[in-house]
């Protein structure tokens, strides 16, 4: 049997590829452009209430915040809030994530709701919904977002490319959900190789299968310190 697995690890090593779940036997040296091996990101900053009242609690406790993100969806939020949202974090020198959407989750398709359709994530349905997603993006680029949250492999594609004809600006940032299940790193390296700049990994992987990107990806991993019950926490 381990012959057979050998053969398997063999072909994944001619392709470049990681063929274990290890810990690197060298250290990784890189840095954020801004310093450091790592950053803190605090999720679900879903409205500028919630926001200004988590830059006051983590002064209290003198913590530094490289980056927040909201969850919910740019749909749900005037032009106004997300404004304030993006002047705050400017202000506080915070990076800020805006998520697409809401899209699958709250269309008319049945298949995302039920047990089997669970495991599509938030991905689109059809040319129409990625049109509006995409005009999402648009949306938050003109009231001064940057960074986004992207749930689907097509819809990363065609940003992507609008990025690089200079249809979205140079710096626009797009971060792959956790909700999108990428688990390994041969899927980290098609997000990456399609404009991907940050991956939200799943919440259970172990440091040894974390370790297994590293060598095939160069941007961040975005690691869950928390999990919350429904997404497999305690």
């Amino acid at each position: 049997m381990n012959e057979f697995f050998e053969t398997t690890r063999e072909s994944l090593k001619k392709n470049g590829f990681p063929c274990e779940d290890a810990l690197d036997k060298g250290n990784c040296l890189n840095e954020f452009e801004s310093g450091g091996h790592y950053g803190i990101e605090i999720s679900s900053m879903n409205n500028i209430t919630i926001l200004k009242k988590a830059f006051q609690i983590a002064k209290s406790h003198d913590l530094r915040i490289d980056r927040v993100i909201e969850c919910r969806g740019i749909v749900r939020l005037p032009d106004e809030e997300i404004s304030e949202m993006v002047d705050v974090c400017h202000m506080e020198q915070v990076g800020l994530l805006m998520s697409v959407g809401p899209r699958a989750i709250s269309d008319i398709g049945a298949f995302s709701a039920s047990p089997n359709g669970k495991r599509m994530g938030y991905r689109l349905r059809g040319i129409e919904n990625l049109i509006h997603a995409i005009e999402d993006v648009k949306r938050g680029i003109r009231l001064g977002v940057r960074g986004f949250v992207i749930y689907d492999e097509g819809m990363l594609i065609q940003l992507n490319s609008m990025r690089a004809n200079n249809e979205l600006p140079a710096d626009t940032i797009f971060k792959y959900s956790v909700h999108a299940g990428c688990s390994n790193p041969l899927s980290a390296k098609l997000l990456e190789d399609n404009g991907c700049d940050t991956i939200n990994v799943i919440p259970d992987l172990d440091v040894e299968m974390l370790a297994s990107f590293r060598p095939l990806i160069k941007g961040p991993i975005d690691v869950f310190s928390d999990t919350a019950k429904s997404a497999g926490g305690c």
